[in-house]
């Protein structure tokens, strides 16, 4: 079950990208079997789990995107920088078309300490830890 709310998330966030993005969304980019797994166990609406896992595979992706930067070259640079404000922007468009305002209320702020805290250091892994942990909140908050 797990596995086919992944494959949703991933279908939810192709029919959301501009067809030439050149993103690649496969099951295996960034780990979130975490995330899936959590929503799982909530009980939410299925609609509703897909919409967060989406939500939160987009902020992931933006991530480890930004987290991919490098002076290697000012083309790859700057897709790298474009690739990340991309995921970060349909982040936004996602919750919002689909009206989950207390999920972007939770999220935004989330992105930006995860950004801010990728700058000064911190493992890409404590960032998923501590998404996990605020989705897990959220999820408590909103099934109890």
């Amino acid at each position: 079950m797990t596995t086919l709310l992944i494959h949703e998330a991933l279908r939810l966030l192709q029919s959301q990208m501009e067809p030439s993005v050149d993103i690649p969304l496969t099951a295996d980019a960034v780990p979130w079997a975490d995330i899936s797994a959590i929503l799982q166990q909530s009980g939410l609406e299925h609609g509703r789990k897909v919409t967060i896992l989406a939500c939160c595979i987009l902020i992931r992706l933006a991530i480890l995107k930004h987290a991919q930067l490098a002076v290697r070259d000012n083309a790859s640079l700057t897709r790298s920088i474009l690739d990340g404000d991309y995921l970060s922007g349909l982040l936004y468009r996602l919750a919002s078309r689909r009206r989950e305002w207390k999920l972007l209320q939770l999220l935004a702020p989330l992105q930006k300490r995860m950004q801010l805290q990728l700058l000064r250091g911190r493992p890409v892994e404590a960032l998923y830890a501590e998404q996990r942990r605020e989705i897990a909140a959220y999820l408590n908050r909103q099934c109890a």
